[in-house]
């Protein structure tokens, strides 16, 4: 549980406080946060805060402290760059992080849990009227490890509702006798003209991964694409249809392994009314390499709760899983809850004043 609040000192300076606390079986802990964020010129933000985390296993206070500038170069160039720095100020009960994290993949949202770093970053974007091209630069140097990461993408409008876009993500951690390269490169293509009764959205992606540590490397590449395609029969009905597939080569210390997984999927809704719909969807999973087949079917129901704003609840009877496939969809067995939003510069109010 966590609360909080901003209160404007001037029209340039506000305040920053939050308290947060957890209740667990292995431990209870408690965080304040203070801090001023400002805006000392055009284009500058500054931010400043501390932090004083406390639990069974000891206190920690951190001071984080961060510095961004925007600068509009000309009508179509734009950059930003900036620096953060967390330096802990206070540690009791050891070197040991003084909370456990939620999920313990990711970084915390705030403080200096992973230990004392500073980052710089660089990023610049270059727009007209049918394409845009945006780029970022971060380097970061930590107590426990050092990252770099490079963050790149492209799209352009073809015409009225055709759209390309690709993006590039390159990480990389080094830290005491391991280093890890993630890298991501992403191409997408959209076609969904007004008139026509056809939405067509393709994304391919090239996956890579090395890790090396104490002697023991690992190498994971992929490439997976998913193809999803709606087509509008009538006022009422619309049927949806999906191909993916993704082909996998590991390598681990020399060993090769090597599979093909695809997914075929259709869904049907129909409208019951201006606002209420219901749909039946199907999807198949295939394991080419090992022979594997799992089925995944259910109904759901949808109402359109605003303008441009859609919720169903739905029922898998069977279900399948797979990371690459699923993320836009909701194939696991059991109930789950879509909420889809579509923003024009109209959308946001009318959601907000139902």
């Amino acid at each position: 549980m966590s609360v909080g609040g901003d209160y404007d000192l001037s029209e340039r300076v506000r305040l920053r406080a939050e308290q947060e606390f957890s209740l667990g079986d292995a431990q209870d802990t408690q965080t304040t946060r203070v801090g001023l964020a400002a805006t000392p010129w055009e284009g500058g933000e500054a931010s400043t805060s501390v932090q004083s985390t406390g639990a069974e296993s000891g206190e920690a206070m951190f001071a984080n402290f961060g510095l961004r500038q925007v600068w509009t170069a000309s009508d179509n160039w734009t950059f930003d760059f900036g620096v953060d720095r967390s330096q802990t100020l206070r540690r009791d009960g050891g070197s040991r992080p003084v909370s456990d994290q939620v999920n313990p993949n990711a970084a915390p949202v705030r403080g200096n849990e992973a230990g004392d770093f500073s980052a710089i970053f660089a990023g610049a974007n270059f727009r007209t009227d049918v394409s845009e091209w945006v780029g970022r630069v971060e380097l970061r140097e930590g107590e426990s490890d050092d990252q770099w990461a490079f963050i790149g993408g492209y799209k352009r409008d073809l015409r009225d509702g055709v759209v390309v876009a690709s993006l590039l993500d390159l990480r990389s951690t080094e830290s005491a006798g391991a280093s890890h390269l993630d890298g991501r490169l992403g191409v997408g293509f959209a076609y969904r003209p007004e008139s026509s009764r056809w939405a067509i959205l393709n994304k391919l992606e090239l996956v890579s991964r090395e890790n090396s540590s104490a002697g023991f490397d690992t190498t994971a590449r992929k490439v997976v694409n998913n193809l999803n395609a709606s087509y509008k029969v009538d006022e009422v009905t619309q049927v949806s249809l999906q191909y993916a597939f993704k082909y996998v080569l590991d390598t681990i210390d020399g060993e090769e392994y090597r599979g093909y997984t695809d997914l075929i999927g259709a869904e049907a809704r129909r409208s019951l009314s201006s606002r209420w719909d219901v749909g039946f969807n199907a999807s198949v999973l295939n394991s080419r390499n090992a022979g594997v087949t799992d089925f995944a079917y259910g109904v759901s129901v949808g109402h359109q709760f605003a303008t441009n704003a859609w919720a169903s609840v739905g029922y898998n009877f069977e279900g399948i899983e797979d990371n690459d496939f699923d993320e836009s969809d909701y194939t696991t067995k059991g109930v789950y809850l879509k909420v889809r939003f579509k923003f024009d510069q109209n959308s946001a109010r009318q959601i907000f004043r139902r």
